[in-house]
Order: structure tokens, then sequence, then C-alpha cells
């Protein structure tokens, strides 16, 4: 599935997960690879987060997602994230733009590195810069087999209130494994969480207060139905943490792959 991944994920509409994925971009439970040289990647996802809550807690997304092949290890991609609450009020939006590439490509191993910004709010005013990078173990090579990946981004924003400057920052870990049951259909499931703080001001970072924050368990499958298409499926479990209250989501999403 030679297709671009960041995951989702992750806290819904927080930080750099507006969806469920890294670096503001949503997608589904999915490994990294670079799209093809001088192709692009047309992406459009559809995502419910929160069933099981009220439905001012919940989010109800929508977006879509340019990519281009630059070189065969560089890639870069634009996208465009539309969202409301449970009740189809409170309107949200996300411009979000990257690059990546892959300096260790070889037939089990894969380290894939990012950068991504993005501008976010009814009026794009909040601003997030957002480094990771993605690990991959593969037990066959072109993902044929079974195998692991790990992902690890450090996300940044801040903002301007009453009393000064605030900065808030959070690392965020993504566990995941793959299974290509056979060609073109493969299984996924990944366990997210993030090292987050609340805020500090001065925007001193190295004084932050930082806690765990658990995320939640997505199961994945994803579906090539032709050479250039890709279906993207996912259901979600957001994991109880604190006085949080248990839910579901659901995902899915289709990739073309344009000439």
């Amino acid at each position: 599935m030679n297709t671009k991944r960041h995951g989702h994920t992750p806290r819904s509409a927080l930080l750099i997960y507006t969806l469920v994925a890294m670096a503001s971009v949503a997608l589904g439970a999915d490994t990294t690879e670079p799209f093809d040289l001088g192709a692009t990647n047309f992406e459009m996802y559809l995502n419910y987060e929160g069933l099981g809550l009220d439905t001012d807690l919940q989010n109800i997304a929508g977006e879509t997602v340019w990519g281009y092949g630059i070189t065969e290890r560089f890639s870069g991609y634009a996208g465009f994230v539309a969202s409301a609450d449970g009740d189809f009020v409170g309107g949200d939006k996300e411009l979000a733009f990257g690059l990546y590439g892959t300096p260790l490509d070889g037939d089990h191993l894969d380290l894939d590195l990012f950068l991504g910004f993005s501008a976010l709010g009814p009026q794009l005013d909040q601003f997030i810069l957002s480094p990771s990078l993605e690990l991959n173990w593969d037990s066959r090579p072109d993902l044929a087999g079974w195998g692991l990946y790990t992902r690890a981004g450090y996300a940044i924003s801040g903002r301007t209130t009453t009393e000064g400057s605030e900065r808030f920052s959070d690392f965020e870990l993504t566990l995941g494994c793959y299974w290509t049951v056979s060609p073109g259909h493969q299984l996924l499931v990944e366990f997210d969480g993030a090292f987050a703080n609340d805020g500090v001001d001065n925007i001193h970072l190295h004084d932050l207060d930082r806690e765990w924050s658990t995320g939640g368990i997505a199961l994945g499958y994803n579906v090539e139905i032709n050479g250039t298409m890709e279906m993207i499926n996912q259901v979600s479990y957001d994991l109880p943490d604190d006085d949080e209250d248990a839910s579901f989501g659901l995902m899915t999403g289709f990739i073309a792959t344009l000439p």
C-alpha cells in the first residue's frame, strides 16, 4: 500500500489531531510510503469521533489531501479539513502543508522524516509546527508480509492571553502492526498516546510539566480497489483517561493515484 499516512489518532480535534493523525493531517491507520515519482495523489476522508458521548462533544470532519512525489524518496502534501460537532454546529477548519522523505529505504527497515505545519481555528489564527518520524520493520520486502512501525512527533503551538503568551507542546507516540492478508488487503492495529502539557507563561519550553495522556486503539482494513485506487477503513476506541468517558470513532476514505 504505497500511500502516505500520518495518523491519526489521536485525541479528537486537539492540537495536531484535528481528526486522528500526525502533522494535522487526519488519515487512517497505515504505514507511510513516499508517493510515486511525479504522480499526484488525491485523498478524501470522512471521520466521526465521539460516538457514545453527548453530541456537543462529538466531532464530524471531512478532509481532502493532495500529495506529489518530488523525487523517489521525497514527497510533499497539502490538506484541508472542515469539521463540526455532533449537532453540525461549531464549524472549524484547518489548512496543513508538509514535506517528508525516506533517508533509509531497505527491504526490512525504513525510516521516514516529516516536517509539517498548519493553521487552524475558525479564523485560521492558530499555528502548529510538527516535526516527526516513522520507523518501520517489515518481515518481507514491499509490505508483503507483516511488520511493526512506530511514529513519534513533536507538535508546538501557542496563543496570546491577557496574562501573556503561552506555548503548548505535545510529544505524540504511535505504535502499530500491519498484516498483508493477501495482495491488496491489509489489516492494521494502532495504539497512540502523548506526553502533553497545559501551557506556560513566557513560553519557556524547558519549564513544562508533562503528563502522559492515553489516546486509543484503532483497527484498520485497507484494500486496493484497482491499480490506482485504495479504500481506507478504521474503527477506533478512545480509551478513558482521568475523568474522560469512553467513546468510539469511525473513519473511511479513498486514495486515488492520478497520472
